[in-house]
């Protein structure tokens, strides 16, 4: 031999045909860590899917199982991965609930579009309008261009409609207690110098 031990690689290609590449395999972490896998495939060859942590996917095709495509702006933390990438590179990861994904539903839940409308969202949720990849409040990932995605809604959107009842709790004490309960609100003097 050449000294090269294949290690295990995803179905459909053989070692042979990616010519330099060299997959790592992972160390066993409770998040696995972050890894650019530089295949290039023979002409004809399939390519490989990707693992989770792995980079770089240019769609969730790229990524083996249920597994997505995070994009993500330069440096951005890659979700449920150790390491750090100052890049752009694209990484597979599993789905979780605040990554910005798409997929065509009938109601989209938190982080998901392509929505047209709040009332496309699931609960409480609203729909954020994009032009391009502004940041989704409450959401991770670039998402794709121009997509629409349900986020939480702002906590000022949705005031009462009439005053309440009672008065609002509110964890700020008060600068003038009294020594004893009283029956209503009483008049406080912003003015110390009595």
């Amino acid at each position: 031999g050449n000294g090269f031990s294949p290690t295990p690689t995803p179905s459909r290609f053989t070692v042979a045909d990616l010519g330099f590449a060299h997959i790592t395999p992972q160390p066993t972490l409770e998040r696995p860590l972050l890894e650019r896998v530089a295949l290039k495939p023979r002409p004809g060859a399939t390519q490989p899917l990707l693992l989770a942590c792995q980079g770089e996917c240019s769609s969730d095709a790229d990524c083996r199982g249920e597994l997505i495509c995070f994009r993500r702006r330069k440096g951005e933390q890659v979700p449920n991965c150790l390491g750090e990438d100052d890049s752009a590179a694209f990484y597979c990861i599993e789905k979780s609930s605040n990554v910005l994904f798409g997929e065509k539903r009938p109601k989209y839940g938190l982080c998901e579009g392509e929505c047209n409308s709040d009332g496309d969202c699931e609960g409480d949720l609203i729909c954020q309008q994009r032009r391009g990849n502004e940041v989704v409040v409450g959401c991770q990932g670039l998402g794709k261009f121009a997509w629409d995605y349900c986020r939480p809604a702002d906590p000022s959107s949705n005031p009462t409609s009439s005053p309440t009842s009672g008065p609002s709790v509110t964890s700020d004490p008060s600068s003038y207690p009294t020594s004893s309960p009283t029956s209503g609100p009483s008049a406080t003097s912003l003015d110390d110098s009595q």
